[in-house]
């Protein structure tokens, strides 16, 4: 309340007992005499004091317009916010009409301020609105389980623009995923990748991407402990990922990691020369091939394999014994829950016993003026394939011809084999 006279003077003696009153009143409430205030108090730009130890204060400098310096607490650890506590109150809407609808209301309001420089030509790389340092830091005899710099108790969160989220890790060997990364970059050799406690983690998202360069590079990701990864064509303990781009967005709910999105998509790539085997003795190819290649390449859980061999002399090869079997590229295999692999040789008295070991694909084989359309592929084992072609139809199966040792083999000069395989990997995912 505001500071009041001790006494109305007019035609008196002052008395020294009159004058103490005075200013013992003056002293005794001195906060009196600024409030209520009844005009504009200007601080000019000096701190002020906000608790007894004189450690925390609020001032305004030239540089920032509101600076606040709080001192050391000590209480006890909750909800209730140790440096600056917003207590809740009740805000009555005075304006909107009966039956009507107010387009939107804030507790608290950040608005955009504006960044300009005096100079020209200036560049700020990063700016915001508001910036959080980083979570609290554990002090002596201290530890954090979940440090967060923002916890949102409950309650949706609603964001209008873009979102850049959690930081960027690379690891390449056997790790847990850290609290603050939002992108897990995997790469190096094979390795174990474990997520953190689904329970410490709720609502958390993070993508892990494949960054290798090879398909001997196999990244695992794992729950922890026993903790399920959910995705739509499964439920286990583990989540593979083989080839270089691949990619997985993971959410947890606090029971479980949930697969959000899966990407898996490459360009062709190209592992060097194919490797032929026979079923008694194997062949041996050409010293000189003018061509000898093998690509692959992946769209979700489908393989694309292309070979490709072009022979102009003969010289240095062997025909081998048996069929020809052509091996798939490392550690891509045939889904054998969709089909069944046939080892024995193929005949045409077999012809339908090898029937649920088709592979989907097309190619031909050249031999000067003689050529095998429409080859057909048939798995030999979960990683290799025979091929079989036909000079004629023919249904008592005369004429076919199987790629080996006694059709096509390796020793014909100026031959060619041209063969388009797609088919279903096994573990790989849509």
């Amino acid at each position: 309340m505001a500071l009041s006279r001790v006494k109305v003077w007019g035609a008196e003696r002052l008395y020294a007992s009159d004058l103490n009153a005075e200013f013992n009143n003056i002293i005794n409430n001195a906060a009196s005499l600024l409030s209520p205030l009844s005009a504009g108090l200007d601080w000019d730009g000096y701190a002020h004091t906000l608790d007894a130890a004189g450690t925390t204060t609020a001032q305004s400098t030239a540089a920032t317009a509101w600076s606040f310096q709080p001192g050391n607490k000590t209480g006890t650890p909750g909800t209730t916010g140790s440096i600056s506590n917003w207590a809740s109150n009740t805000v009555t809407d005075s304006n909107t009409a009966g039956s009507g609808t107010a387009t939107s209301w804030t507790g608290h309001a950040f608005h955009r301020p504006t960044l300009a420089a005096q100079n020209a030509l200036v560049v700020t790389t990063n700016a915001a609105t508001v910036y959080i340092e980083n979570a609290p830091l554990a002090g002596s005899n201290e530890t954090i389980t979940n440090p967060w710099a923002l916890w949102v108790d409950d309650g949706n969160v609603r964001i209008d623009g873009s979102l850049a989220a959690g930081t960027v890790a690379s690891y390449s060997s056997t790790d847990t995923l850290a609290s603050p990364v939002g992108l897990a970059l995997l790469s190096g050799a094979s390795f174990v990748f474990t997520l953190p406690l689904v329970a410490n983690h709720v609502n958390r998202e993070v993508m892990i991407w494949h960054q290798g360069t090879s398909l001997t590079q196999v990244y695992t990701i794992k729950g922890n402990g026993s903790e399920n990864i959910i995705a739509i064509d499964s439920t286990a303990n583990t989540y593979l990922l083989y080839t270089a781009g691949e990619r997985v967005r993971l959410k947890s709910n606090g029971t479980s990691w949930y697969v959000v999105s899966h990407e898996a998509q490459t360009e062709w790539a190209d592992v060097g020369a194919m490797t032929i085997t026979g079923t008694s003795a194997n062949p041996t190819k050409p010293s000189s091939p003018d061509v000898d290649k093998l690509y692959w390449r992946r769209q979700g859980n489908t393989a694309f394999i292309r070979y490709i061999l072009q022979i102009s002399s003969a010289a240095g090869s062997a025909a081998g014994t048996g069929n020809y079997v052509f091996t798939l590229p490392t550690n891509i295999l045939f889904d054998t829950t969709i089909m069944t692999p046939y080892s024995s040789a193929l005949t045409a008295a077999t012809r339908s016993e090898a029937s649920a070991s088709y592979v989907s694909g097309n190619g031909f084989i050249t031999v000067d003026s003689v050529s095998a359309l429409n080859t057909k592929f048939y798995a030999h084992s979960t990683s290799e394939f025979k091929v079989m072609g036909t000079l004629t139809t023919d249904a008592a199966g005369a004429d076919l011809a199987i790629v080996g040792s006694t059709a096509y083999p390796l020793t014909n000069a100026e031959q060619a084999y041209e063969f388009h395989l797609d088919f279903r990997a096994a573990n790989w995912r849509l």
